[in-house]
């Protein structure tokens, strides 16, 4: 659990991510200070899910998840958070991107009936891709499945979504879309990332 005092990373499963601070630990609860750019589509209702992120030094960060069980609004408005998941080190490491221009398919996994729609890779890593894609409503924080095409091979993988930038004048959303691959995905992403980054300088040598 983290201390009193540390800072922490709250995002609301559905909304937007905001920095926080612990203000006191008592058992499986943390209270922590009221994000002052709270959003209004994200003020929380008792019962919401909540994801909290905090750093271990050099280890990386810890994550879980939890609830808001009570609000308390006063000179610093707080929320009382108790947590129900597992908690889980995310690792400071470096994944390598790469390539470009592979087919993706996306869909927001909050309902059977909501839409795949298709769209083109900026590039990926084992445990990201940024894409574009129409015709998709869509938010950070969103569950998201995705089917990536590499080569003659499709990744399938569920994960969230980290970011929206909208582009009004293609209507074309660019999205950053965050997962946790199983350890043979992983892998057939880290070998294509790396070839492709081979047969680019292969590509380059050549000029």
């Amino acid at each position: 659990m983290p201390e009193v005092n540390t800072l922490i990373e709250l995002a609301i499963i559905g909304g937007e991510a905001y920095s926080s601070r612990v203000e006191d630990r008592h058992g499986e609860r943390i209270t922590v200070a009221a994000p002052l750019d709270l959003l209004v589509a994200d003020v929380p209702e008792i019962g919401r899910e909540v994801t909290l992120k905090w750093p271990l030094g050099g280890r990386g960060r810890c994550s879980t998840t939890g609830q808001i069980v009570d609000v308390h609004h006063g000179l610093v408005a707080t929320w009382e958070v108790k947590v129900t998941g597992q908690f889980r080190i995310e690792q400071n490491r470096r994944y390598v991107r790469g390539g470009g221009g592979e087919p993706i398919r996306l869909r927001r996994a909050l309902d059977a009936e909501d839409p795949t729609v298709q769209g083109r890779v900026i590039d990926l890593s084992e445990r990201s891709v940024r894409c574009r894609v129409s015709d998709l409503t869509i938010k950070a924080g969103d569950p998201v499945a995705t089917w990536i095409g590499l080569d003659d091979e499709v990744i399938e993988v569920g994960g969230s979504v980290l970011r929206v930038v909208d582009k009004p004048d293609d209507k074309a959303h660019g999205i950053v879309v965050v997962f946790e691959p199983g350890e043979a995905q992983a892998t057939a992403i880290r070998r294509y990332v790396m070839r492709q980054q081979l047969l680019a300088r292969a590509r380059e040598a050549r000029r």
